[in-house]
């Protein structure tokens, strides 16, 4: 099945394209329960990195007196229908011991 598809904005200016599906797209509820779940995720990651680099210096036999590590990470979303666009937040972490 196929759906005709018209957004208008008035009577000279307007898009029309036939579609194979329609998509449903998401609530805000649901958005924010994901971006939440890549965030635990990012979390996740920064705790496992963090541990194996303090298991790394303390199994040295003669660790630095401090250590710092600086990295960055990108969270991004893509969303559209008809045109697409995505939103990036990029976070630096610096973890000191």
């Amino acid at each position: 099945m196929t759906y005709q598809v018209t957004l208008e904005w008035n009577d000279d200016d307007f898009y029309q394209d036939t579609m194979n599906a329609i998509q449903r797209l998401p609530t805000p509820e649901v958005v924010a329960e994901k971006q939440a779940a890549a965030l635990d995720g990012m979390l996740d990651t920064i705790t496992t990195l963090g541990n194996q680099v303090k298991e790394a210096m303390d199994a040295m036999p003669n660790p630095p007196s401090e250590l710092e590590m600086t990295f960055g990470m990108r969270l991004g979303a893509e969303k559209g229908i008809i045109t697409k666009s995505n939103t990036n937040a990029h976070f630096v972490f610096t973890l000191k011991w």
